[in-house]
């Protein structure tokens, strides 16, 4: 239901960046041309043998060894830790050297390409055009029940990324496991905020690694409408350096919280949206 709206909506992106005269029927080899950037590049490559001179095959036995060795290291998303139901204790940690602050604020996309839920970093983030907030206005201009709901699917939420030390999650990380990214929604984000900024009330600087704030965030209830999160300080200030220490643990470095969760190409977000399956109801 909602899928034919969204692709409506991209057929209509197409025409305005392609030029493409209004009125006409187009099947979805228009958004496929865009994709592979075909008609915005004007030539393609029909034979993928036939390289210009200069370029090569990569060797399949090395990509693999190479594959096998990616996987072993840190990848720029860091090791991210989503709140799970229970109680996640942590300390939030001082801003990397490159960042202004503790945390990083961004938008991110919901989508389910082929049935399978996912989440996508709005592209508008690094001054870049996003073609789901594109087809999100589209449905929004037709002011219909049913496209105004496929519209509020699409538009962007705020989510918030910090470096944490865990001290204990329904998963089992605990100090040893080392720093981790820790994602949330806005909620999460204002009840910290709200502390950090408490000066008056005793508490603020909750990064502090000498007299920092411990917090534990509680996530109860399911689904989209249920779930709740709340984030509740420890009342003793924690000095990490010194628990770290007394674990046998030295403290690790921080994620450069600007290098998680890239965004994607445009054309990488057309396909998706080609792709989207909504839940039916």
């Amino acid at each position: 239901m909602n899928s034919y709206h969204i692709l409506e909506a991209i057929v209509q992106i197409a025409q305005i960046k392609l030029a493409i005269p209004s009125g006409k029927t187009y099947n979805s080899s228009i958004t496929n041309s865009l994709n592979r950037g075909i008609l915005k590049r004007g030539t393609h490559v029909n034979d993928l043998n036939e390289l210009p001179e200069g370029f090569g095959q990569a060797d399949p036995d090395f990509m693999h060894e190479a594959y096998a060795e990616a996987k072993k290291e840190r990848s720029d998303s860091g090791d991210v830790l989503f709140l799970k139901a229970g109680v996640t204790h942590v300390l939030v940690l001082p801003p990397h050297k490159e960042s202004p602050s503790w945390f990083r604020e961004y938008k991110e996309h919901g989508l389910r390409p082929e049935g399978k839920y996912t989440t996508v970093t709005c592209p508008k983030e690094v001054g870049d055009p996003c073609p789901i907030c594109e087809a999100a206005a589209v449905l929004w201009d037709e002011k219909t029940d049913e496209s105004i709901k496929a519209a509020k699917r699409l538009t962007s939420k705020k989510q918030f990324l910090y470096n944490v030390y865990v001290f204990s999650s329904p998963d089992g990380k605990a100090l040893k496991d080392g720093i981790h990214t820790l994602k949330s929604g806005v909620g999460v984000y204002k009840e910290l905020m709200a502390y950090d900024s408490d000066d008056a009330g005793g508490w603020g600087d909750i990064t502090n690694l000498t007299s920092g704030v411990e917090f534990r965030i509680e996530r109860t209830g399911k689904g989209q409408f249920d779930t709740k999160y709340s984030a509740k300080p420890v009342p003793l200030r924690t000095n990490l350096i010194e628990k770290l220490d007394a674990a046998g643990f030295e403290i690790g470095t921080p994620t450069d919280l600007s290098k998680v969760y890239p965004p994607r190409k445009y054309d990488e977000l057309v396909e998706l949206l080609e792709q989207d399956q909504p839940e039916e109801e």
